[in-house]
């Protein structure tokens, strides 16, 4: 199973940046591809592993991510009642992990 990371800021634009610093700081030639979809930005690893930009609302329902990175400052009940029931563990050895950012 593939292994997805969703970014999630209080505006898109905050966690687009958040991506592209996080890619940015990644070693030479473990990207994939960095592209973005619906203004939106989403980076592909070689390792499998996708990290996602998602808006800090409803439309994350029905979406399975194994990591979060969240800005602080979210709203902690949505975290509690839309962040914490998608994220599922991407192999049996590990728990998902929330990492928060400013």
């Amino acid at each position: 199973m593939e292994k997805t990371v969703g970014i999630i800021a209080k505006n898109i634009r905050t966690a687009n940046n958040f991506l592209n610093d996080f890619v940015g700081e990644l070693p030479y030639k473990s990207v994939q591809s960095l592209y973005n979809r619906n203004g939106k930005a989403c980076a592909e690893l070689m390792d499998g592993t996708t990290y996602r930009v998602i808006a800090a609302d409803q439309t994350l329902r029905g979406q399975r991510l194994s990591d979060v990175y969240i800005q602080e400052g979210v709203d902690q009940n949505f975290i509690d009642s839309v962040i914490f029931p998608f994220l599922v563990a991407h192999d049996d050895k590990s728990e998902p992990s929330i990492t928060y950012f400013d």
